[in-house]
């Protein structure tokens, strides 16, 4: 029998954890100007990019029990470098402009 389940759950689902708990989230209906972003970044996911729950429950207590807990952590093995990426192109784009952005800060007193 062929699930009811809509394609936008279907999205949701490849980029959940294995529990599927994001499958039974409720969001607004989507905005049609938004379908290529949505598109474009559901494509970037893959099955393999669903978590296992019972990895990330084994994290968790690490975590915590650190003696210096990060503010926030990365967790997954294809999180870290696809934030890096967005991040290296941020610092790129920020060194690039340095100029500018120094010369927003106007003139420093002597």
């Amino acid at each position: 029998m062929k699930s009811r389940r809509s394609a936008s759950s279907d999205n949701h689902r490849a980029r959940s954890f294995a529990t599927g708990f994001r499958c039974r989230t409720r969001s607004a209906p989507p905005i049609a100007v938004y379908n290529p972003v949505r598109e474009a970044l559901s494509a970037t996911f893959s099955a393999e990019d669903r978590g296992d729950p019972a990895a990330t429950a084994d994290a968790i207590p690490e975590v915590v029990d650190a003696e210096t807990p990060p503010l926030r952590l990365a967790l997954g093995s294809n999180v870290v470098p696809r934030v890096q990426a967005a991040y290296d192109t941020r610092l790129k784009t920020w060194a690039e402009w340095r100029a500018v952005s120094d010369a927003a800060q106007g003139r420093q007193p002597v």
